[in-house]
């Protein structure tokens, strides 16, 4: 919906709202209005899945995030469920491109690599990422995000910020244990089995918690 300089004047000397004849909505206001609410849609289905859970998490964010840009996508028909949305208005192509363009800035073109270092970290702890690894990160990946490159930056950051000193483990029995896979260099492969690193990793953290 559009306001005429003519309407904005009126509203001016309208203070008290009693006219209200130049603020009807015509049948093409109120077009754009059903009509964008397939667009609305997404974003209602997108919060109610967050709000059902009090601590949302990057395995629940970031496949809401890709699908939100998926189903934007001017490029491609709007799907609500198994039903195509047709002949939209051009105010509500106009609207899905500007939201569209906006979502790629915030989270592909303008994401720095330490915040998806950050993300792929996540991943890495988190229990619901184990098969498949980045589930949700596919926007993301630019055929270099792969599981070894997920633990080389979980291994930074535990370097960095989580890896224990000798002198508070030495009489902890669960740090004993998790001596067992840290060297001068990190993490130690377990028989190669990577299951079994992440299960430490998350013993690590939490111990260190």
């Amino acid at each position: 919906m559009t306001s005429s300089p003519r309407k904005a004047g009126n509203a001016a000397a309208n203070p008290d709202g009693s006219v209200y004849k130049d603020y009807s909505m015509t049948s093409d206001d109120w077009e754009i209005v059903q009509k964008s609410v397939p667009l609305l849609l997404l974003f209602y289905n997108a919060v109610q899945t967050t709000q059902e859970t009090l601590k949302p998490t990057v395995s629940l964010i970031l496949p809401l995030i890709g699908a939100l840009a998926e189903c934007l996508d001017p490029s491609k028909p709007l799907m609500i469920g198994n039903m195509e949305i047709t002949d939209l208005p051009e105010a509500v192509k106009a609207g899905r491109q500007v939201v569209y363009d906006d979502l790629q800035r915030r989270y592909f073109e303008n994401l720095m690599e330490c915040k998806l270092e950050d993300w792929v970290v996540a991943t890495v702890l988190d229990p619901r990422y184990k098969s498949p690894l980045f589930k949700g990160l596919e926007k993301w990946n630019d055929g270099t995000l792969t599981k070894r490159k997920g633990w080389e930056w979980t291994r930074a950051a535990w370097e960095k910020d989580w890896r224990p000193k000798t002198a508070d483990v030495t009489d902890e029995p669960a740090a004993q244990r998790a001596r067992l896979t840290v060297n001068s260099n990190g993490f130690d492969l377990l028989n190669g089995n990577e299951e079994e690193e992440f299960a430490e990793v998350g013993r690590l953290l939490v111990l260190r918690h």
